[in-house]
């Protein structure tokens, strides 16, 4: 469910921030713009932009001319969204934490580059919606909402180490999280026709076929969307995946597998 949001984006790049300060929310904005990636996976606010987090912030004083976003704001204003919120220091407690399901991370980077990756030149707020590890490395797939567009999955051993200032976690209280989007869906379970995996056991970002076409109009049916049913396994059903593993507390790395295909059996919408 999380979204990538850029703060330039032209419906709220040239706004204030904070207001009538002349600077704004491109030049300054990665915190709102980063918090607002996240506060979309509250049922209650999934209609949210930047522009709400960053009136949060401008509203209360956490949106500071020529700094950018006070580092309180952005426990503040994740609070107001309905969040549970911890800060960490330490990497260990910090994967820890993120190894749990339905969590969500903003990463404060200081300036600096490491192994060809530049994530800012002074200080900079990226969203980090998912995690996982892999040859004993630690990954989280960021969300970033400057113009450098450091999206995907990243490892912190190769790109990160020595960059990240602070640390914030994210969750929903178990009876938000667990509450279904709408009140108005029946809790009926699927009753179209499941997909059959691969060989390989999972799908992925490039598979094609029938298959895929199958896995699209399941995935809209348990996500309540609209992805366009082509059988082409792009970027919006990877994202989709992405989101359905969120829901459910599935391992989040965008493959649709036997894990996947179970639960899929299992729920009613």
């Amino acid at each position: 469910m999380s979204k990538t949001f850029r703060q330039y984006d032209s419906r709220w790049g040239k706004k204030g921030y904070p207001s009538g300060s002349g600077c704004t929310m491109s030049g300054s904005g990665c915190g709102p713009t980063a918090c607002a990636d996240i506060v979309v996976n509250n049922p209650k606010y999934k209609s949210k932009t930047p522009n709400d987090t960053r009136k949060f912030m401008c509203d209360h004083g956490y949106a500071i001319a020529g700094h950018g976003t006070a580092w309180n704001g952005i426990d503040a204003c994740m609070k107001h969204f309905g969040f549970n919120v911890q800060r960490f220091d330490s990497m260990d407690a910090f994967f820890k934490e993120m190894a749990k399901s339905n969590r969500w991370a903003i990463i404060l980077f200081r300036g600096g580059s490491k192994s060809g990756v530049t994530w800012t030149s002074s200080g900079h707020f990226v969203c980090a919606s998912a995690y996982k590890v892999k040859n004993g490395k630690h990954y989280l797939y960021t969300r970033d909402p400057g113009l450098r567009n450091n999206d995907g999955w990243h490892c912190y051993e190769d790109t990160m180490r020595g960059l990240i200032v602070k640390l914030w976690v994210f969750s929903l209280p178990s009876s938000t999280a667990s509450a279904p989007a709408t009140t108005k869906k029946t809790k009926k379970k699927y009753t179209g026709v499941f997909p059959k995996l691969p060989s390989r056991g999972y799908f992925k970002k490039g598979d094609s076929g029938a298959q895929v076409k199958l896995l699209q109009k399941f995935l809209n049916w348990a996500l309540g969307i609209k992805l366009k049913v082509d059988g082409e396994l792009g970027d919006k059903t990877s994202d989709a995946i992405l989101a359905f593993q969120d829901k459910y507390g599935l391992t989040k790395d965008r493959k649709f597998g036997t894990k996947c295909l179970k639960k899929a059996k299992s729920i009613k919408k």
